[in-house]
């Protein structure tokens, strides 16, 4: 059996959607405060990007999906707005560049 929680969740679709797909997948791996924190969850300045992991078609699904569980967490989502480089979307966002799958 497979467990997720809150935070797991959003990540688990999208790899389980890129799987399924054969999309490339790609997710932060690991944060740090951006200035003094006690809690990296709760960080008053946001967090920075330290880590990422671009999973490789191929690998294992459930191994992958242990890997997400451990090491996403709310804080992976406190990503402070200003910081650049650390959009995970390959192709540009505009209408013209996504479409569906016919």
């Amino acid at each position: 059996m497979f467990r997720s929680d809150c935070a797991d969740l959003p990540y688990v679709l999208r790899f389980y959607y890129a799987w399924k797909r054969g999309l490339p997948f790609s997710y932060v791996q690991d944060v740090s405060p951006r200035g003094r924190s006690r809690d990296i969850r709760y960080s008053a300045r946001g967090n920075q990007v330290e880590a990422r992991r671009d999973v490789l078609s191929g690998e294992d699904a459930l191994a992958v999906l242990e890997n997400l569980r451990d090491a996403i967490s709310s804080a992976t989502y406190r990503i402070h707005p200003e910081q650049e480089g650390d959009d995970l979307y390959s192709p540009a966002l505009a209408p013209r560049t996504i479409r569906p799958v016919p």
